[in-house]
């Protein structure tokens, strides 16, 4: 690749080795042979065909899930007397969330797709990858933000895609370059997905079966050597709890020399992350957290989501907790491993016990009374240790993967703009 500095609107930044000509400026209906948008008037009432709306198109994919609702064969037969979807079609989505895009990859499913998604078909003259890379650059996405704001029905019509500007490459070679080099930077954008969905998913395998349980009192999975029994203990029986901020007006916030965890420091992390707090002024009336305390979130929007805990990992002072959470402190400190006890209140036999006591209608509550007879179990401190490191070295890794994630979002964010015109 080399850097372009030229001052013409239709040279991009960053091009191929060996390109040099001007990009010719199109309106995308020109490179097409094929616009139409999906189904009209068809009835989910079979069992043949996926009938997939704007939801199925997400993160480059088209994501077919068995509760899809199908149509019968004769509506999919009608539906394609026309016209039949070929691969390496580009299908976006129209109405909704607008501009999501993904290529169809013949399948033996038979799938229909509902008026949400529009197909593109390319000339010979348009590589598919490049036009749908190009789709999401900031020019046609602001123009399909447009054209949708200027509709009545919540979405772009196929009058107004066709007659979307974009600039290309009048070298087809150029276009098929640049079209390949961004298909293999988002096929690796989805293999560190995977990767991070796979870490996710065997954490949460980790946290069902590394403890024990009141229906479990010998957990599933131990490491060498370990086969004593587990000590269950109701949480008022090893420590105490205390109260977040009060007395604070909005004007308190944003100033001073001391800082506040945040609530979605506590509600996000099993160890809370230092960096995650704002500032507010020195009050010595508020209670200060100390090194190994947890934090609970006291309300949500959903019980699945209430009671969230985080532990406090470092010594600070003039650090204070948020209004919406309360703070643990264990008496006798020694005793436990504080990355342990991270992971075991969010493993899902503790989060149960805690949805449990989940109260309200439109925002659901605890009590910190209630919580403080949810028993934890423990077992001897070397054990605690192993499960303790363990896991938080699989935190780890997911953490590692989700900041590549992020760099290679970015990344394409970045050379989508000095890539393309």
């Amino acid at each position: 690749m080399s850097n372009v500095r030229d001052h013409q609107s239709t040279q991009p930044v960053i091009r191929f080795k060996g390109f040099t000509d001007a990009w010719e400026k199109r309106k995308l209906g020109e490179s097409l042979t094929f616009l139409k948008d999906g189904t009209h008037g068809t009835h989910p009432d079979g069992d043949y065909a996926f009938l997939l709306s704007a939801k199925n198109i997400s993160d480059g994919k088209i994501n077919i899930d068995e509760s899809d609702r199908r149509i019968n064969e004769h509506d999919y037969r009608t539906i394609f007397k026309n016209y039949q979807l070929q691969n390496n079609d580009i299908l976006m989505t129209i109405v909704g969330t607008i501009g999501r895009t993904a290529k169809y990859v013949f399948t033996k499913e038979p799938v229909a797709f509902q008026r949400s998604v529009a197909i593109l078909r390319t000339d010979k003259q348009t590589d598919s990858n490049f036009l749908e890379t190009a789709i999401h650059t900031n020019v046609i996405q602001r123009d399909l933000e447009r054209a949708t704001s200027m509709s009545a029905q919540g979405g772009v019509y196929l009058g107004d895609v066709a007659k979307l500007n974009f600039t290309k490459p009048v070298s087809l070679n150029e276009q098929i370059k640049i079209g390949a080099f961004f298909a293999n930077l988002d096929t690796l954008i989805a293999v560190n997905q995977r990767k991070g969905d796979v870490l996710q998913n065997f954490k949460k395998a980790l946290l069902q079966r590394l403890f024990a349980s009141e229906t479990s009192p010998i957990p599933d999975i131990r490491f060498k050597g370990f086969t004593d029994a587990w000590e269950k203990r109701k949480l008022k029986e090893l420590g105490d709890t205390y109260s977040g901020l009060s007395g604070k007006t909005k004007e308190d916030f944003g100033h001073g020399e001391a800082r506040y965890v945040t609530y979605m420091n506590v509600f996000t992390n099993p160890v809370a992350d230092p960096v995650g707090t704002e500032a507010i002024e020195i009050d010595t009336k508020q209670n200060e957290v100390m090194k190994n305390d947890v934090f609970f979130t006291t309300s949500s929007e959903t019980p699945e989501e209430v009671g969230m805990s985080s532990v406090w990992p470092i010594e600070t002072r003039n650090v204070y907790l948020n209004s919406f959470c309360f703070g643990y402190r264990v008496l006798n400190q020694s005793s436990l491993n504080f990355l342990f006890i991270a992971q075991q209140l969010r493993s899902p036999s503790f989060r149960k016990r805690m949805i449990i006591l989940a109260q309200g209608i439109s925002r659901y509550n605890i009590s910190k009374k209630k919580v403080l007879e949810i028993p934890i179990f423990r077992p001897s401190l070397n054990e605690q240790n192993k499960i303790g490191y363990f896991l938080s070295n699989v935190d780890d890794l997911i953490a590692a993967t989700q900041r590549k994630g992020e760099v290679l979002k970015n990344l394409k964010k970045a050379l989508l703009q000095k890539m393309f015109v």
